[in-house]
């Protein structure tokens, strides 16, 4: 590892022997990242709960929102938490808990709406921080910290600098890694904002690494989170997940994936939607630097899905590659003309127009 002179506070191994010490007690506080469980929402929520439970007198316990058996699907992530060496028998997560986190009080980072699984544990939210699409509720919580950065990274620095707190070299470096995949530590001009690459700068000098090694280090997590070969379409699908859902109990699940879309056979697609319980499946696929979208679901839904990406998502750009149906539903195929619209961009977009069609029925 190349090295450059900076500030890093406490001592080699703080978030592993962290999360050993909270490995099985029952908190007061819970961090919770998102439902996808991807490397900015496993950052933060260990970077988050490291840090706040060092300035609180109760304990604060992270709390990944995935099963323990899924997280290996997530390769990048995987490499990130292996190089801050921590071992992933150290880490809680949310299918293995049981009542001993009811009533806790909740922090949620990398979003700001509370999932079902999440609604389970039955406590209050006292705390938000998220770079996505404010949905304006949990108005109460302090912090609440809905702005729009390029990684939820971003905004857990700016808090620890904000109140004084020490990041330790580990930590940091895991904060790194998640800004390096969502904003190239800074350096993606699509994406990032100025003070995305004021916090990179930041978290090189307290990891002691250089721009070159960060380089280096995001290539190596890119490799690790686009390997695909040898998963399932349910493995496939599982990977990025997130699901999204109406008052009338209508659930679309979207999952993001880093391979062609023609990868994804059509049982086993149909065979997710029925698993998931959902209305519809959406594919995000991002590969060989392009972006296409699979929508399996009724007629009429994938008809509101389109309509709303027309009328709003000028930005997102879909048209038309092939449709067919798949029993009583449809199966379309749509290019996607702007790269640079993630999921972070259609997932509203999604969420607005399934609220309507609810609203309409």
């Amino acid at each position: 590892m190349k090295t450059m002179s900076g500030r890093s506070g406490g001592e080699e191994g703080a978030l592993s022997t962290y999360l050993r010490s909270v490995r099985t007690v029952k908190p007061g506080r819970v961090v919770v990242g998102n439902e996808a469980c991807d490397l900015d929402s496993i950052a933060c929520s260990l970077a988050y709960g490291f840090l706040s439970h060092k300035a609180s007198e109760q304990t604060v316990a992270p709390i990944l929102q995935v099963r323990r058996d899924e997280l290996e699907l997530r390769g990048d992530a995987v490499a990130a938490i292996a190089k801050c060496g921590v071992d992933e028998s150290a880490l809680r997560f949310l299918g293995e808990e049981g009542d001993e986190l009811r009533g806790c009080e909740i922090v949620l980072v990398d979003h700001n709406e509370v999932t079902a699984r999440v609604a389970m544990m039955d406590g209050r939210v006292v705390g938000v921080i998220d770079h996505h699409r404010d949905e304006g509720g949990l108005l109460e919580a302090c912090p609440r910290v809905v702005e729009g950065v390029g990684s939820c990274s971003t905004l857990v620095v700016e808090t620890a600098v904000e109140r004084g707190w020490t990041v330790p070299k580990d930590v940091a470096l895991l904060l790194l890694s998640a800004s390096v995949m969502d904003v190239g530590g800074g350096a993606d001009n699509e994406r990032a904002t100025e003070r995305d690459g004021e916090a990179a700068t930041n978290l090189r000098a307290w990891a002691g690494v250089d721009e070159e090694w960060t380089k280096k280090w995001h290539g190596e997590l890119k490799q690790k989170r686009n390997e695909v070969e040898g998963l399932s379409t349910r493995q496939l699908l599982r990977k990025d997940l997130k699901e999204i859902g109406s008052q009338d109990g209508t659930v679309i699940s979207l999952c993001s994936i880093p391979t062609d879309p023609r990868r994804v056979d059509e049982g086993g697609l149909l065979a997710f939607l029925e698993e998931r319980g959902a209305a519809m499946v959406v594919v995000l696929a991002r590969f060989e630097g392009r972006r296409e979208t699979l929508l399996l679901g009724s007629g009429e839904l994938c008809d509101a899905v389109e309509r709303r990406v027309a009328a709003e998502g000028d930005d997102v750009g879909w048209t038309m590659v092939h449709e067919r149906p798949v029993q009583a539903l449809v199966l379309r195929h749509l290019r996607q003309r702007n790269f640079g619209a993630s999921r972070k961009r259609v997932l509203p977009l999604v969420r607005d127009a399934l609220h309507a069609l609810s609203t309409q029925l």
